[in-house]
């Protein structure tokens, strides 16, 4: 029980809310299997299973109490829509279930690739594999937004929803359970409900059930918001943290495969071994029927669909999947022909698994002929789930992708002392025919090259739970849709060191004028085209495609000269511990961020204003994502601005002596240097180590429970002397 409580204690590590869902089934099945047991009347056995949950818990928090501790302060406590009253909880229904399975898509969980694979299949796969997986891309409705459902359950009255986060679909259907594993699970379940002559043993007929209703429950939750039983969850205390009720389709899976490794054990002990029977039972005989009857209704239901293309691809149209151009790998036609061919595909390898597993059942692979029977078994198996698991091996020339060794000048020019300025794509609506520049920096740029050559941005990859100071900042420093309010956009990237921008570079006149109405701080520095990489006349992916100088480019490297520095000496600041008037305070357009910086840290020694002239300068000494050395050198009594977010876990030396961390215009950081002259400034991140310790702890009782085991176990199998 302990060594289980600290498996259930590294899943919560791995896998955070995915972990937390684990260790309720792992204390489910542990109550229900002390429940089975023989011995001792109910209250014992209750009190056993509780007994045996306490004593997994126990181990299960000794290991994970760092991770924990992490994971409540970044998803749960300080993020924005985790509160726990009616009323938050109804206002994110939606962000919450947005990831949930579609109930027509669970037929995928039986036929790989009928509403496709990932979103951009065949991208990324082996060359010599594509053409077979040609128009896969996914078309269902995994990650769709709520809203557009609502739309499209109206009859699509009106203007069709947009803006960001509204994704028609985000994901790809790659749940396949395999055609094998469901017969043989199937046949085991129907095998544990048999009163005589069963393959299994009462315990194990109980277990199978026990896993076959979890399945079934599991499959019911991960509908979520297309079903009403997700919903009876979501009002269980924290569950309206946990986000996509897809994820219960990874406990359906899990408890799929403990029900086939039943079937597979049993159909070995039954038909494979030498002393098994050599023909099928009678119950095992109505079976065979059953499986003819689940292929002639699979046969029928392809001719249906098959009739029914012009259907699907009326609807594909619907869902945003062009026919304007038929001969496209992404038309609508060319999707729903891919479709119907992996029903095909389906019938085919229906037909073996059905054959082989027939094979068993009658003793084709009876004594002699069992390894050839397990051969074929195991064969079948890898190649069915092999073949519908290709688009999700990615292949990748990492100097390709990465343009090691012939990074275009924009990134070159952005990678130079990334640390001293933040870098953001423009915000506006993409004019038509410049939507290629969008893609290639919103995909391979910011995902990809910015974190590989540490150039640092504003725009965030993923962020589902937002910390609540970040949204107020965002909130505060948001335009309201009118001129007047225009110039936060750039309040923000002036607040936020951002100094470059990139984009279209016939939108400078418009910021020059509406965002920066007086000052006209905004100025291009580099113009380019997107063009193919050296060496490719033909590009089909967008990690092919470069930024290449050019002045008469459409696109434009653009400095916002206004953006305050990374780090900056003010000898003028404002003490106010009210958070509402600072953010007022930042929003408000004559309010010069450049003169004076709000401290919300109430610091003894502190004086609530100074002088009215900055003197000082700072440079950097080394920058490093946990540690950050500056050399400052100033005139007077000064605070020094270090545009990174403010984290509590943050501290700061002066001189070698700790100093206060000042919480400065709202949420960046600072800190007070009182004497005039020379400072080195030190800050770094820690978390506490108190709780790593008790982790690393509990590993190694582990490792010694482990060593206990295997040393225990071998007195017990040693012979007497």
């Amino acid at each position: 029980m302990a060594l289980a409580g600290l498996c259930v204690g590294m899943n919560v590590m791995e896998a955070a809310d995915i972990g937390a869902l684990f260790s309720i089934l792992v204390a489910v099945f542990t109550l229900f299997q002390a429940l089975m047991e023989d011995s001792g009347t109910i209250t014992i056995k209750a009190f056993r299973g509780v007994s045996r949950i306490a004593v997994i818990a126990l181990f299960a928090g000794f290991i994970a109490v760092q991770t924990v501790q992490s994971l409540v302060g970044i998803s749960i406590q300080g993020v924005a829509g985790t509160g726990q009253d009616t009323e938050t909880k109804a206002a994110h229904w939606d962000w919450a279930t947005q990831w949930s399975l579609p109930k027509a898509e669970t037929l995928g969980l039986a036929v790989p690739g009928l509403f496709g694979y990932k979103m951009d299949t065949p991208k990324d796969m082996m060359p010599a594999l594509q053409d077979a997986y040609r128009s896969g891309v996914y078309w269902g409705g995994m990650g769709r937004a709520p809203e557009l459902d609502r739309y499209f359950d109206s009859g699509s009255q009106g203007p069709e929803p947009s803006g960001p986060g509204l994704f028609m679909r985000f994901t790809g259907g790659g749940n396949y359970c395999g055609i094998l594993v469901l017969l043989v699970a199937g046949w085991a379940v129907a095998q544990s409900f048999r009163r005589k002559n069963s393959v299994f043993p009462d315990a194990q007929k109980r277990m199978i059930q026990f896993w076959a209703v979890v399945m079934v429950l599991c499959l019911l939750c991960a509908w979520g918001r297309f079903a009403p039983f997700y919903a009876l969850l979501y009002k269980l205390p924290y569950f309206s943290t946990i986000r996509n009720p897809a994820k219960f389709l990874i406990f359906f899976s899990w408890a799929l495969v403990i029900v086939f490794a039943y079937g597979i054990h049993a159909l070995n002990r039954r038909y494979l071994e030498p002393a098994a029977a050599k023909t099928a039972d009678v119950f095992d005989r109505k079976w065979t029927f059953v499986i003819v009857g689940l292929f002639a209704a699979s046969v029928l239901g392809w001719l249906i669909y098959l009739g029914e293309k012009p259907a699907l691809v009326s609807y594909l149209e619907k869902v945003g999947f062009s026919d304007a151009d038929p001969g496209s790998d992404t038309s609508a036609s060319a999707i729903a022909a891919f479709s119907i061919g992996q029903v095909e595909w389906f019938l085919a390898l229906f037909a073996i698994a059905a054959g082989l597993f027939l094979a068993v059942l009658t003793g084709c692979f009876n004594g002699p002929r069992a390894k050839i029977g397990a051969a074929l078994l195991g064969g079948f198996l890898v190649l069915d789930m092999g073949r519908a698991n290709l688009p999700w091996v990615t292949h990748w020339d990492y100097k390709e992708k990465y343009e090691v060794g012939t990074l275009n000048p924009i990134l070159e020019f952005l990678r130079n002392k990334p640390y001293e300025n933040r870098v953001a794509g423009l915000p506006f609506r993409t004019p038509p025919g410049l939507e290629l520049f969008d893609e290639l920096y919103r995909i391979e740029w910011v995902q990809h090259q910015f974190p590989y050559y540490n150039i640092q941005s504003l725009d965030v990859v993923q962020m589902p739970r937002m910390p609540e100071d970040m949204k107020e900042y965002k909130d505060a420093l948001a335009p309201r849709g009118d001129l007047a309010t225009a110039p936060l956009m750039a309040r923000e990237w002036q607040l936020t060191n951002t100094r470059y921008l990139l984009g279209p570079a016939g939108y400078l006149e418009v910021m020059n004028e509406q965002l920066d109405p007086g000052q006209h701080r905004f100025r291009i520095v580099q113009r380019f085209q997107v063009a193919p990489k050296p060496g490719i006349t033909h590009p089909t992916r967008l990690e092919e495609l470069t930024a290449v100088p050019n002045e008469n480019g459409e696109y434009a490297l653009i400095e916002f000269t206004g953006a305050l520095p990374r780090a900056k000496i003010y000898s003028n600041w404002e003490v106010n511990t009210n958070d509402t008037a600072n953010l007022k305070t930042l929003g408000d357009l004559n309010f010069d961020p450049t003169r004076t910086v709000l401290v919300s840290t109430a610091e003894n020694g502190l004086p609530a204003t100074a002088t009215n002239d900055d003197s000082g300068s700072v440079d950097y000494q080394s920058y490093a994502s946990r540690n950050i050395v500056l050399s400052a050198q100033t005139t007077r009594p000064s605070v020094l601005l270090l545009n990174d977010k403010f984290d509590p876990h943050w501290s700061v030396t002066v001189d070698g002596k700790p100093a206060e961390l000042l919480r400065c215009n709202f949420i960046m950081r600072g800190v007070y240097l009182p004497d005039p002259g020379h400072h080195t400034v030190d800050f770094r991140f820690s978390l506490p180590h108190r709780p790593l310790y008790i982790t690393l702890s509990a590993l190694v009782v582990g490792l010694g429970l482990c060593g206990f085991l295997f040393i225990a176990s071998r007195r017990k199998t040693a012979p007497p002397s």
